[in-house]
């Protein structure tokens, strides 16, 4: 591979606790320490339609008996596997797997060794691994402290996707975050041009790497290619520095991905055309519901449905609640800042803060309601932050919507509606999903009042624009709204669309996502469609609104 120059060192110990030498001539081989992996796979390579042996060394290996629970592509890929009756069902996240019994194996060492050997189907991405010992009658999991075991046909495992965090931002560089099969440094080769020629590492050993480039110069192109200890290197991949405080630009958002694993999902199909036809976008927003499910294997499926976009474009995610361990409202959020580097203004990587030009971008977190209620935490951080505001723009993005008109989550509104006390006259748009139903509200005010003027701005008479992501991926649902003779019906006028038909209760509802373009003082919002996922699209304008301030 050549030379490379080491711009940043981690501080793991060095192999053969040798002293680095000399930086400018340091070998990408010699940056990790040498260890034995806790599972291993042979061929070393994944090769779908071919059997792989698997071998454990792990912690269970004392045990007398060994059981390896297996499956592909995030677990929810294994037919004839446990669940795969409900495989067919695009509102499922239903694990399918297959179990095996390991065998005790004479390594020639003094440790002891289980294997397996398991057939993969062709076309599989990733094997996903789990193992249980029995003890005295209970079953014992190594679980790989719930990252799980994974060996992929692409490398990396997850990613690469780019981040910006307070010390990283727009201005001074980008995060590059991955995950490895092996624990390692991980590291990061880039530069200017197609051969690139410094390496940056992670400053943790472990499975998840979040790897800060930083000293770039505004307006380039930057190419780069990242590593673990053992040599895998990922495609030439590369992402554009933003200019210098930039006025004019463009940013995609997108929520309710939820990618199941169905053959009918929509998320491999968003991706690619958001990587290709809106490569420009200098970020993306993520108004929440990533996986299926938190767990290793459904987070897999969101990474790996848009490998493409997020290798090119930051992104800024806000969490829902499918990015949590329960379905309702769920403060923990241990996975979501695992897998994310983030800004973490307020204190935690949930809610934050980003300036990115003429705009300040505010990511919040409704999996804390009771956060966004009158001089409550987030609701005294945000207060605080508009307060100081300089911006030209302010952007609002997070989970739960607090203006809908959609009936299937109607009555959850009240819990984040009174954060929106704090936003006349000193925002400009808030973002939201979870509806799973594409909605633009007219022009508001506080508590649901139509703007007098009845247009968006920061005017006096100006009302804040509120917008219902369709989901990016999972399904759209029946497009049902509060039905028109109710006693909510007066919430229809809040829609500037889908616009309702006086006595119906159903609107049309479609997969897509939302771009926005910034031009100094004007401002264009379109939503895209892709169909529904049992009769997909060509990508199609759905609704569109310009204006300038």
């Amino acid at each position: 591979m050549g030379t490379l120059r080491v711009v940043d060192t981690a501080t793991a110990p060095s192999p053969q606790d040798s002293s680095p030498g000399d930086t400018d001539h340091l070998h990408l081989e010699d940056l990790d320490p040498y260890f034995t992996p806790v599972v291993t796979i042979d061929p070393a390579e994944l090769q779908p339609g071919h059997p792989v042996t698997v071998t454990y060394r792990g912690d269970l290996a004392s045990a007398d008996r060994l059981v390896m629970q297996y499956g592909f592509d995030g677990w929810l890929a294994v037919e004839g596997g446990a669940g795969f009756e409900g495989a067919s069902d695009s509102s499922s996240c239903s694990f399918y797997f297959l179990d095996t019994p390991m065998t005790l194996r004479d390594d020639g060492g003094a440790s002891r060794v289980f294997q397996a050997t398991v057939d993969l189907p062709r076309g599989v991405e990733t094997l996903d691994l789990l193992f249980f010992a029995l003890d005295e009658a209970a079953w014992i999991r190594d679980d790989n402290q719930g990252l799980q075991y994974h060996f992929s046909v692409h490398f990396p495992y997850l990613g690469p996707y780019l981040t910006w965090t307070e010390q990283v931002g727009p201005a001074e560089g980008v995060v590059v975050n991955f995950a490895t099969s092996a624990p390692c440094l991980g590291a990061v080769t880039w530069g200017e041009t197609s051969v690139p020629d410094r390496v940056s590492l992670g400053s943790e050993y472990g499975y998840i790497h979040h790897v800060p480039l930083t000293g770039l110069e505004a307006g380039r192109r930057y190419y780069y290619r990242v590593y673990d200890n053992a040599g895998h290197s990922s495609g030439l991949l590369s992402f554009q520095v933003p200019d210098d405080n930039p006025t004019s630009f463009k940013f995609v958002v997108m929520a309710d991905i939820q990618d199941n694993g169905s053959s009918i999902q929509a998320w491999g199909r968003v991706g690619d055309i958001v990587a290709r036809e809106w490569s420009e976008a200098a970020f993306i927003l993520l108004a929440g519901d990533l996986p299926c499910n938190d767990t290793p294997g459904s987070w897999w499926r969101f990474f790996n449905g848009a490998r493409d976009l997020f290798a090119g474009i930051p992104m800024l995610p806000a969490i829902g609640n499918h990015d949590t361990p329960t379905l309702e409202s769920n403060p923990d959020s241990s996975s979501f800042e695992t897998y994310f580097e983030l800004p973490a203004s307020s204190g935690t990587e949930t809610v934050y803060s980003l300036g990115f030009g003429s705009a300040l971008l505010l990511v919040l977190n409704s999996e804390r309601p009771d956060e966004f209620q009158e001089d409550a935490a987030q609701y005294r951080w945000v207060d605080s932050i508009l307060a100081e505001n300089e911006h030209q723009w302010v952007f609002v993005v997070w989970h739960d919507p607090p203006y809908n008109a959609g009936r299937r989550f109607f009555d959850a509104q009240w819990d984040t509606r009174p954060m929106t006390r704090l936003f006349d006259g000193r925002v400009d748009w808030v973002f939201t999903g979870h509806e799973h139903l594409y909605q633009r509200m007219f022009p508001l005010r506080y508590d649901g009042e139509l703007a007098s003027s009845g247009r968006y701005g920061s005017g006096k008479a100006d009302g804040v624009g509120y917008v219902v992501l369709p989901p990016a991926g999972s399904s759209s649902f029946s497009g049902e709204i509060v039905p028109w003779d109710s006693r909510w019906a007066e919430y229809r006028k809040y829609l500037a669309f889908p616009t309702p038909v006086a006595t119906e209760d159903v609107v049309s509802s479609e997969v897509g996502f939302v771009t926005v373009e910034v031009s100094g003082r004007s401002f264009d919002l379109e939503a895209w469609g892709m169909g529904t996922l049992d009769g997909p699209l060509p990508v199609h304008l759905v609704d569109s609104y310009s204006y300038t301030k």
